[in-house]
């Protein structure tokens, strides 16, 4: 008389445990996915965005020549350089011994003041315009951008939508 072992399938509370965990990582997942699709599933738009960086060496001006191309600190596409960039004498204001602000200007071939247009594709979100990657723009809005050659703390001074011709 030989005892036969039955293989019998046992099923526990940590085996329950355990499936409940790996479905709940599952649906947190998903759920993320989804989520972050409809939120962002507006429809990218064309607008010109005036950017205004002061202090600038004048020999970092060739960098923001037109098609110049612009990034965002996240390595993320902000837009592209419509034509060549104005350049003014840097502008700074001093108080004269009476109190009053007298505008100076910096000597030719020391520092610049930059405004330059790009071209970017923004999402308008609820009134709030955002890039793809959800940095916001908005006038007053100050930015680090990156170009091949250099990097430049600006602040939006217009953003205007393009009309479709």
């Amino acid at each position: 008389m030989s005892k036969r072992k039955d293989n019998k399938i046992r099923f526990g509370v940590l085996d329950a445990v355990i499936i409940i965990v790996v479905l709940a990582i599952t649906a947190s997942v998903v759920l993320r996915y989804t989520v972050d699709n409809s939120l962002f599933a507006y429809d990218t738009e064309k607008y010109t965005v005036t950017l205004k960086t002061c202090g600038v060496r004048y020999t970092s001006v060739d960098a923001v020549a037109s098609d110049t191309t612009f990034y965002l600190d996240d390595g993320y596409l902000l837009g592209n350089a419509i034509h060549a960039p104005t350049v003014t004498p840097m502008l700074t204001y001093v108080t004269s011994q009476s109190g009053e602000l007298i505008a100076c200007y910096y000597p030719d071939n020391t520092f610049v003041d930059i405004v330059a247009e790009i071209e970017c594709m923004l999402v308008d979100k609820d009134g709030m315009l955002l890039t793809e990657s959800g940095v916001h723009i908005a006038p007053g809005v100050e930015l680090t951008v990156h170009t091949n050659t250099v990097d430049l703390t600006v602040e939006i001074i217009k953003v205007q939508k393009q009309v479709a011709e």
